[in-house]
C-alpha cells in the first residue's frame, strides 16, 4: 500500500468520516441487540430485529445506486450524515420510553440511509483517486471496515452497560455530526455525473 495515498486530503477526510460513523453505528446495533434481549427476554424479538436489520440493508441497496448517481456525492454524504443525526436526536424526544416498534422504525430508516451512503461513498472514492491507486484505496476501506468490526462490539456494550440505550443514540448522533464535518472539509468539484 502506497503511503502517498494518505496525502490525499479529501480521501483522508472521507475515510475518517466513514470510520467514525461506522464504528458508532455498529456499536449502536450491538447495544440495541443487548437492549432488546434485556427488555423482552425474548430470543424471537432479537431474531426479528436481526432479520429486519439485514433485510432492510439488502433490499434497498439495488435502488440506491441509480438514485445516488443523480446527486452530487459530497452533498449527498453530508446530508445523509445530518439526516442520520437528526433521526437519532429526534427519536430521543419523540420516544420517551424506547419501545421495540420505535427501534424497528429507527433501524429501517438508518439502514436505508446507510445504503445510500455506501453507494455514494464507493463512487466518491473512484472520483478521488487515480486508477493506479484505486486498489490501495479500497484496501484502506476494507481495513477500516475490519477495524470497526473489532472495535464496535466492545464500544457498544460499554456505552450501553455504563450509560444506557439513550446515551448510545446520543453518541451515534454525535458521530454522524462529526462525520458530516469531515465531509464538509473536503474540497472537491461537483460530482454528479463523473461516473
Amino acid at each position: 500500500m502506497k503511503l502517498s495515498l494518505f496525502k490525499n486530503r479529501d480521501l483522508s477526510f472521507l475515510f475518517l468520516s466513514e470510520f467514525i460513523s461506522l464504528v458508532f453505528s455498529e456499536a449502536q446495533s450491538i447495544a440495541l441487540s443487548l437492549f432488546i434481549l434485556n427488555k423482552t427476554q425474548s430470543a424471537s424479538a432479537f431474531s426479528i430485529l436481526l432479520a429486519i436489520t439485514t433485510f432492510s440493508s439488502i433490499w434497498f441497496r439495488p435502488f440506491t445506486g441509480v438514485l445516488a448517481d443523480k446527486w452530487d456525492r459530497k452533498k449527498l454524504l453530508f446530508l445523509l450524515n445530518l439526516l442520520s443525526a437528526f433521526i437519532l436526536f429526534l427519536s430521543l424526544f419523540i420516544f420517551q420510553n424506547i419501545s421495540f416498534i420505535s427501534i424497528i422504525g429507527i433501524v429501517i430508516a438508518l439502514n436505508i440511509i446507510g445504503s445510500f451512503y455506501a453507494t455514494g461513498s464507493a463512487s466518491l472514492i473512484r472520483a478521488l483517486v487515480d486508477k493506479e491507486q484505486l486498489a490501495d484505496a479500497y484496501a484502506v476501506k476494507s481495513f477500516i471496515d475490519s477495524c470497526q468490526s473489532l472495535l464496535a462490539p466492545a464500544l457498544g456494550a460499554a456505552i450501553y452497560g455504563v450509560f444506557g440505550i439513550k446515551a448510545v443514540f446520543i453518541f451515534n448522533g454525535m458521530s454522524f455530526l462529526v462525520a458530516a464535518g469531515c465531509i464538509a472539509k473536503m474540497k472537491i468539484p461537483n460530482m454528479i455525473l463523473l461516473y
